[in-house]
């Protein structure tokens, strides 16, 4: 995936389009949202977002019908090339419902309405070095297991950095930061075991 730029990009040599598969790096699509809509996901796919802005306009949603396969880890790649900005996703986050086995790794997430990373009813999620800012929530989690946290910085969020609703087991929030949220850094709402 890439935007219309090629500027500090590390997996693609071309902008983005719809007319491209996104199956090579010299043809990449314009938005996640355009690579599940697609193709069926399966254990062991990999999606790369390169370097850029990508306004995403309520959120990346990923169910498990964006994948075929549910052994295995999926995993959605963001640019590494912090210095040229890193993938941002503006104005929406992650939203992931009944799935399991995904991993998301080096993202920023930029004035998200709703939740910069939200997790409903999903097992065995890893979200990796992230940078949210400015979100409803930093990080929403309803009824998962086995959802960890790792080197991610949560600011600015208009509520609460961390929303803990309903049952969750095994949440794991390791080596990050949750600062000057307008509410509380984690708010668990129900009973919930950590």
């Amino acid at each position: 995936v890439n935007d219309n730029s090629t500027e500090g990009d590390l997996h693609t040599t071309i902008g983005g389009s719809l007319a491209h598969s996104g199956l090579a790096s010299n043809l990449p699509l314009p938005t996640l949202q355009d690579v599940v809509s697609l193709y069926d996901m399966s254990g062991g796919d990999v999606i790369y977002v390169d370097t850029g802005l990508y306004p995403n306009g309520g959120g990346f949603v990923f169910t498990p019908r964006d994948y075929s396969v549910l052994t295995g880890v999926i995993r959605i790649e963001g640019s590494t090339n912090h210095p040229a900005g890193g993938s941002v996703l503006q104005d929406g986050g992650f939203i992931i419902r009944d799935a399991r086995n995904v991993v998301i790794r080096n993202f920023s997430i930029r004035g998200s309405a709703s939740a910069g990373m939200f997790v409903q009813s999903s097992t065995n999620v890893l979200f990796e070095g992230m940078n949210v800012a400015g979100a409803g929530h930093g990080l929403y989690m309803d009824r998962t297991v086995d959802v960890r946290i790792d080197r991610a910085l949560i600011t600015g969020s208009r509520t609460n950095g961390v929303e803990l609703f309903g049952q969750n087991r095994r949440a794991v929030f390791d080596r990050g930061v949750i600062w000057t949220n307008q509410l509380f850094a984690v708010n668990p709402v129900q009973s919930i075991a950590i």
